[in-house]
């Protein structure tokens, strides 16, 4: 069957830990930057890793290793596999520092919204696949025009008369498509004429 794990709304990147003038560094890499980050992880791990990651309100939640102390074990190994030890890897060899960003196993971030699921086979050194969140469960709450997303502390913005005439009309609990802009959520697409 394979293995599910879900895609939170942060931004994809990787982390690398490598050395720059003898000195260990560790990157944050997106498809827009490429910045140092203050940590404390151990030296033992500095020999060219790249931990696929994602950032979310400051935290970097890692859930893939491609390249561990300059060995590709992706292809040797599937993703379940590499999540399962990552998870011990982190807990061993990352120390969370008050002041410095966090970096976390994804087993460890809590309820957050998803963009949806990466679903990978028992093949090792397949890709997995992305599968988009269909629906968030929405919670109407006692207060007029606020409606939470079930599982998190996050809520559907109302930002007119349509919108929160739609949202009363579905009743205390329901199922609705959702888009977040700048950490704020929306419905996806209009659902009101």
């Amino acid at each position: 069957m394979g293995f599910k794990v879900g895609q939170t709304t942060g931004i994809s990147g990787w982390l690398i830990l490598t050395y720059s003038e003898l000195k260990p560094v560790c990157l944050w890499v997106t498809s827009n930057e490429i910045k140092e980050i203050p940590c404390c992880i151990s030296e033992r791990l500095f020999g060219d890793t790249f931990f696929k990651a994602e950032l979310i309100n400051g935290t970097y939640i890692i859930s893939d290793v491609f390249m561990y102390n300059s060995c590709c074990i992706f292809a040797s190994s599937t993703f379940q596999q590499r999540y399962e030890w990552l998870g011990k890897l982190v807990d061993r060899f990352v120390t969370q520092i008050p002041g410095l960003p966090k970096i976390i196993h994804k087993s460890m971030m809590g309820e957050q919204p998803l963009k949806g699921f990466e679903i990978y086979t028992d093949v090792p050194g397949s890709k997995g696949f992305f599968v988009e969140n269909d629906k968030s469960r929405i919670i109407k709450s006692d207060i007029p025009d606020v409606y939470f997303i079930e599982g998190t502390e996050f809520y559907v913005q109302v930002p007119d008369i349509k919108t929160s005439d739609f949202l009363r009309s579905l009743g205390d609990s329901f199922e609705l498509l959702l888009e977040e802009r700048d950490s704020l959520w929306f419905l996806k697409y209009p659902c009101i004429e």
